[in-house]
């Protein structure tokens, strides 16, 4: 028998799908009135998710630990370092190129999946 918390992720994948099948479905529909209706339900189901989001935290303390962690600015997502590279002298002051640090794959995902 499945624990809350699994309940709980079991319905946010089932929600998430739900979303691409509705915004799917608002992009084929041929009438604007039959597109209007798939993104109202789309939104619907985004509600949805902040609030099963909301209690996965409120369930999982580990959870909540990585959210308060997590990097999601625009540059972490194209594989660039913030930080610049220090300056070769004291009088360049021009900030280096950012530097590429990884790319997504399936193996690199999997493998931030299975880390502690």
């Amino acid at each position: 028998m499945p624990t809350d918390l699994e309940l709980v992720r079991q319905v946010l994948a089932r929600e998430l799908d739900t979303i691409s099948q509705y915004e799917q479905a608002a992009r084929e529909a041929e009438m604007e009135l039959v597109r209007a209706f798939f993104r109202h339900l789309a939104d619907e189901e985004k509600e949805h998710v902040a609030e099963a989001m909301q209690l996965l935290q409120q369930l999982d303390a580990k959870q909540r630990a990585h959210f308060s962690t997590v990097d999601v600015r625009h540059e972490h997502f194209l594989g660039i370092s913030a930080k610049p590279a220090p300056a070769s002298g004291a009088g360049n002051q021009t900030a280096a190129p950012p530097v590429l640090r990884h790319t997504f794959t399936v193996g690199s995902l999997k493998s931030r999946k299975d880390a502690p």
